[in-house]
């Protein structure tokens, strides 16, 4: 997706700009592939649903712990936040790397 279809779907704010964003490899989720966003004030996790879209915002103000796991092929990301724990594998093997250098951008 790129930045102007997330605005118009109400993903992101009117002055939001997005830093980084990826998607799971179609091996990990063949139908409906999750995507991470990150922007200069949130990390979106978006995952496609039959009939929508579930979306999860995490504000850099909640995160308490954020984890990358590099394997052969792939990488997973975990974030923790007080209320929350989001899991996300099976994304290209550089996002990890590419979503902490973009995070670490903004902070």
């Amino acid at each position: 997706m790129d930045e102007k279809e997330l605005h118009d779907k109400g993903v992101l704010a009117t002055n939001e700009k997005v830093v980084f964003q990826t998607t799971q490899r179609r091996v990990k989720k063949d139908i409906h592939p999750t995507s991470i966003i990150v922007t200069d004030k949130q990390i979106i996790i978006r995952s496609p649903k039959l009939g929508g879209a579930k979306v999860s915002a995490f504000g850099y103000g909640r995160l308490q712990n954020v984890k990358i796991k590099k394997k052969f092929f792939t990488s997973s990301i975990e974030i923790k936040t007080m209320t929350d724990k989001v899991d996300v594998g099976g994304l290209p093997k550089d996002s990890g790397s590419g979503i902490l250098r973009a995070m670490r951008s903004v902070m």
